[in-house]
């Protein structure tokens, strides 16, 4: 999956982690494949299902489209 790098720094901003914030602004692409930079979500403690349209199943599943 791939997000815009600005969304992950909003989640940071939003939890008052603006180092942190300011660290993955300059640090990772735009956008952030999830599955490549998994190591960098880690590192900023970034969970997936903090992520904008996470979720748990497959695509299709449980009604959503």
């Amino acid at each position: 999956m791939e997000i815009e790098r600005r969304q992950l720094v909003e989640i940071l901003e939003n939890r008052g982690d603006h180092e942190q914030a300011q660290q993955a602004e300059a640090e990772l692409p735009d956008p952030v494949d999830t599955e490549q930079h998994e190591d960098d979500l880690r590192r900023f403690r970034i969970r997936h299902d903090e992520l904008p349209g996470w979720h748990s199943g497959p695509v299709g599943e449980g009604g959503d489209s």
